[in-house]
């Protein structure tokens, strides 16, 4: 189902595209190929723009040497990300608007009166609405999507429409590995260890095939096999065109560095009896360069990124005006190339 339903809109936006980020009009060509294609909903408003981002023509725009060549955005993005038109690019969590989200949130925290349920949807609150914004900005009804590790939200992302298809580890739902999961009101579940298994094998063997969007939300800093490895396997089950979203805490945050800057280690101990290995805590964090670095390897673009304060519950005392790069949280949606 097309956004764009009326022949003049479709023409205004995409001249005021072409005039916004190309800085001239848009030529007859140009009108031809994304009118019709906006339309009937062949791309989105966000397809359109990411593919005029990521043109030739705009990069050589944007970043040039004082030779005149162009500079990939992955090397500038992150010292001048303001400058970047990938940076807060999309604004997903606006894609659901607040009450119709809070209405939403209160289904999931009802699921249970467990403190420990209860406070870990609090805590999580606003990295939902980011997951579901994402979905209604990116996908379409029947669009496949696939998330990685599930939560007591994951149920509510089937309503979009889309086709849902959960992964997790053997020790949760394992019971409807290759099968409708009713807990996660998920078409299919997969159980895998990532650490020691290979997605796509997985993927594979119960019938399922590649996917318009990967929701690898708080995943990456969790597993032991290396973020290449972890990247790579989530590309190969991306359709071209499809969308990877990768959250995770973000190492240089104010209160790490706070830390740091009183000579104190910026992350906690892990607790005596506990191992990396229960998958309980982050084997390492990373920064949004080591983010770029990982798609980039393999062969994806970025979309967007930026930098979100979702574990905050409110700004700490002192702490409103930190700067953009000091948030506690990266996201960063990378695209595989059509």
């Amino acid at each position: 189902m097309p956004l764009i339903t009326d022949l003049k809109t479709a023409q205004d936006f995409v001249s005021e595209g072409y005039e916004k980020l190309l800085n001239r009009g848009a030529d007859p060509s140009a009108l031809a190929h994304y009118v019709p294609a906006l339309l009937e909903g062949r791309i989105s408003p966000i397809d359109f723009c990411w593919q005029i981002t990521s043109s030739t023509e705009f990069l050589s725009r944007t970043h040039t040497t004082e030779a005149g060549q162009a500079i990939p955005l992955a090397l500038t993005a992150i010292a001048d990300h303001q400058a970047d038109p990938r940076y807060a690019a999309v604004k997903f969590e606006d894609a659901f608007p607040r009450p119709e989200f809070e209405a939403l949130y209160h289904r999931v925290e009802a699921q249970s009166q467990d403190p420990a349920f209860v406070e870990y949807c609090r805590l999580h609150k606003d990295r939902f609405r980011q997951s579901y914004g994402l979905v209604r900005t990116l996908c379409w009804p029947g669009d496949r999507v696939l998330e990685v590790g599930t939560s007591p939200a994951t149920s509510e992302l089937a309503a979009t429409g889309v086709h849902l298809v959960t992964v997790d580890h053997p020790s949760l739902h394992a019971d409807y590995h290759g099968k409708p999961n009713p807990i996660a009101n998920s078409a299919r579940h997969v159980s895998i260890d990532l650490n020691h298994q290979d997605l796509r094998e997985c993927l594979d063997d119960v019938g399922e095939g590649v996917f318009k969007l990967i929701l690898f939300a708080e995943i990456i800093a969790y597993l032991l096999i290396s973020p290449h490895d972890q990247v790579r396997m989530l590309a190969t089950a991306l359709e071209p065109g499809g969308y990877l979203f990768i959250s995770t805490p973000n190492f240089f945050s104010h209160e790490r560095l706070r830390r740091m800057r009183a000579g104190q280690h910026p992350l906690d101990m892990i607790p005596q009896g506990h191992t990396f290995m229960d998958g309980r805590h982050e084997v390492r964090e990373f920064t949004m360069e080591d983010l770029i670095a990982l798609v980039t390897a393999q062969g994806l673009q970025v979309h967007s990124y930026g930098w979100s304060d979702c574990w905050d519950a409110a700004p700490a005392p002192g702490t409103e005006g930190i700067p953009v790069r000091e948030r506690t949280n990266l996201n960063l949606i990378a695209r595989k190339p059509m």
